[in-house]
């Protein structure tokens, strides 16, 4: 049995299906577009961030980067 959508989206959310019961009113397909909409848009902003870290860290010696990475992201 699939996952109903509110569920879906709540659990992509992080968040209890009764925190969300202004969005009962959307159809199925609209929760699960939002679903996908906000997954995609974790990716891509992990992306981002991701890559934003490695500029960042271009910015420290070579030899220096791999303990740098270990002390801020233990």
């Amino acid at each position: 049995m699939s996952e109903h959508p509110i569920q879906a989206l709540a659990r992509e959310l992080g968040t209890a299906p009764s925190a969300l019961p202004p969005l009962d009113t959307l159809s199925a397909e609209e929760l699960q577009l939002l679903t996908t909409a906000m997954r995609m848009t974790r990716q891509r902003q992990q992306t981002h961030l991701r890559d934003a870290l490695n500029a960042a860290l271009k910015h420290v010696p070579a030899l220096l980067r791999g303990p740098v990475r270990k002390v801020l992201f233990p």
